[in-house]
């Protein structure tokens, strides 16, 4: 199979002479690959696959070629499975060409639409991205080539405010989770506590004044709390987490059906989306799924 090679062309004061500072070049670099995990990510939700952000990932690593002289231009390509087959999905040179063809289309549009593939997700990373210039990095020059194709676009100050328009606040959705409570803060207007969900991961959770008896009585239980979510545009996972209920479980015995009703409770009080209900019951069934799909079709108030 024929590779995929990416040329990126720094313009600016900064690269003058053809060199660049190693660090500016490696924040450069870290922004840039993530940008690709993150497209090829939004590839595979598109496409219905159940892999995560970080099992993506693994299969979209860039490497360093060479560093042309003159201007900066360095040639990148794909780090690639030792075996390829003649059916290997090359979800990472999908990735690379609706990123740059994305750029391209975003310049053309005038009716505000967005490329194929630029969710929330890739806009927020693709914003990171474009924090390089207007700091001796005027614009970056992209060019992908294939066996079949050339695409190649610029990103500049015009394209980074285009995409900074389109960023929304982050996602809300009713969620039910379950860890340790721990570490609480009651300070006045600053209750916050962790839920642990594994040892040394935890979500960061705050709650109102109208359940601090609830949660003081569940410290170092482990419970189940329902409440909103936020979500994390890149990865889809819970990047904080406000509870509005907390079951302690390891007291007494809790079935699962005294959850999914404790769930249908707050659901129906906050006349909310009943396929949460529905996604809910398909885990109590065993029909594991990613976190991203509990709320699907929710919108919380």
């Amino acid at each position: 199979m024929s590779d995929t090679t990416i040329n990126v062309k720094l313009k600016g004061s900064n690269v003058s002479g053809g060199t660049i500072e190693l660090r500016r070049f490696v924040q450069f670099g870290e922004k840039l690959q993530k940008a690709v995990d993150r497209m090829a990510y939004a590839i595979e939700k598109q496409a219905g696959a159940k892999r995560k952000f970080v099992e993506v990932r693994q299969d979209t690593s860039l490497r360093l070629v060479d560093i042309r002289e003159g201007s900066f231009v360095a040639e990148l390509n794909f780090i690639r499975p030792p075996v390829l087959f003649e059916d290997y999905y090359d979800i990472a040179t999908d990735a690379i060409k609706k990123i740059v063809a994305g750029l391209e289309f975003l310049r053309d549009s005038e009716n505000g639409d967005l490329p194929d593939g630029y969710d929330q997700g890739v806009l927020v990373v693709m914003q990171e991205l474009g924090k390089v210039i207007n700091t001796g990095i005027d614009s970056i020059d992209f060019e992908v080539k294939t066996a079949k194709e050339h695409i190649a676009s610029t990103y500049d100050q015009y394209l980074y405010t285009r995409i900074s328009e389109h960023i929304s606040e982050p996602e809300e959705k009713i969620a039910a989770i379950t860890g340790h409570l721990l570490m609480a803060n009651f300070g006045k207007e600053k209750y916050r506590c962790h839920l642990y969900y594994e040892e040394n991961k935890y979500y960061s959770c705050t709650f109102d004044e109208d359940v601090v008896d609830d949660i003081d009585n569940a410290m170092r239980h482990m419970v189940n709390a329902i409440g909103i979510a936020t979500i994390h545009p890149v990865d889809d996972e819970i990047m904080k987490f406000h509870i509005k209920k907390i079951i302690i479980l390891d007291e007494k015995h809790i079935s699962d059906q005294h959850l999914l009703e404790a769930l249908e409770a707050y659901i129906k009080e906050h006349d909310t989306n009943a396929s949460f209900r529905r996604s809910f019951e398909q885990i109590l069934a065993g029909e594991v799924r990613p976190i991203s799909e509990l709320w699907e079709g929710i919108d919380a108030e």
